[in-house]
């Protein structure tokens, strides 16, 4: 866990997104690794692993879900940056669940 004093404001304003709001006092290790490879996209490739094998991914799903919106929605105010943090959260989440929650749920393919 991290302590509130620790986060500085670029990262703040990631982790307001990733929860939707208020960040709490004490943030997971994972989220805070989540909202560093989110700002520094570089460093993706080498904590990918840590990230999508922690036994604990799946309660933050949703928090990649928002960044995903977030990105979306403010893709036209900075093309560079959201295309980046888009394709961070989309590739953890693939390679963690193997699909993406905001595409859906693919229908069965007994049902054709």
């Amino acid at each position: 866990m991290t302590s509130e004093k620790r986060i500085d404001e670029r990262t703040r304003k990631t982790l307001g997104v990733l929860y939707g709001g208020e960040v709490p006092r004490k943030v997971p290790r994972l989220l805070m690794l989540i909202a560093e490879v989110i700002d520094h996209p570089m460093k993706l490739p080498s904590n990918i692993e840590r990230i999508v094998k922690d036994e604990n991914i799946g309660d933050h799903r949703y928090h990649l879900v928002r960044m995903q919106l977030e990105s979306e929605l403010r893709i036209r105010e900075d093309v560079d940056r959201h295309t980046n943090r888009l394709w961070v959260v989309q590739t953890i989440e693939k390679i963690a669940f193997g699909e993406l929650l905001v595409d859906g749920q693919k229908p069965d393919e007994e049902d054709d």
